[in-house]
């Protein structure tokens, strides 16, 4: 959980702070919600599909995640893990191959 809401983007552990979706910047509070006072950049840009890009709910495909370095335009709810994306869409098939490596290799406690 991260210390503040971000609004429009994502809690980064790694950095402790927001990592904001284009075109919102941090605000003085650290929030996701400058727009046009700052000069944005894509936070993921550099980014592994599948590793450490944030996941959305697919605009193309009902009940379905994506991932990938940028983030479509009017997406504003994002998650940093598959896991918490498939959470609210586990039809997606990304979630299925999700859904299948843990039902081979459950978690140990």
């Amino acid at each position: 959980d991260s210390p503040i809401d971000c609004m429009y983007g994502l809690w980064s552990e790694k950095t402790c702070e927001c990592l904001c979706i284009q075109p919102y910047c941090t605000d003085l509070s650290g929030r996701c919600a400058a727009m046009f006072t700052c000069n944005p950049t894509n936070p993921w840009a550099n980014c592994v599909r599948g590793v450490d890009c944030p996941w959305w709910k697919n605009t193309l495909k009902e009940n379905s995640c994506a991932t990938g370095p940028e983030i479509p335009n009017g997406v504003w709810e994002v998650w940093p893990t598959q896991k918490e994306c498939c959470a609210l869409y586990p039809q997606s098939e990304v979630c299925e191959t999700l859904n299948k490596k843990e039902e081979e290799n459950p978690p140990t406690p």
